[in-house]
């Protein structure tokens, strides 16, 4: 299996860890959402990472697509570390973005 060229770590994009519960994911998802909304956040990034919030919970709210997902991030190619800077590069445009992408270990 294939990891698109655009992969987005959807735990990162949340603040949550890849073994977080549903309950978890589900609090990561409301504070993030609540602090990107463009309506609250008028950053020039916030929509952008407004609708990759929605997008990732989407997908890792859903037992069967976030066990796809999950074989996909283990199987990302090689480029991963170049999409998370773009996306990283992305969020220094908005407040607040540590709560989204924490910092690397």
């Amino acid at each position: 299996m294939n990891a698109p060229a655009e992969f987005l770590d959807y735990y990162a994009i949340l603040g949550a860890a890849p073994t977080a519960d549903e309950q978890t994911l589900r609090e990561a998802y409301r504070e993030a959402a609540r602090s990107f909304h463009p309506d609250v956040n008028k950053s020039s990034g916030a929509a952008v990472l407004f609708r990759d919030i929605n997008k990732a919970y989407e997908v890792l709210s859903d037992p069967q697509r976030r066990m796809d997902y999950d074989l996909l991030w283990r199987d990302r190619s090689a480029s991963a570390p170049e999409v998370a800077s773009k996306v990283r590069a992305i969020a220094s445009t908005v407040s607040s973005p540590t709560r989204i992408f924490p910092a690397q270990a």
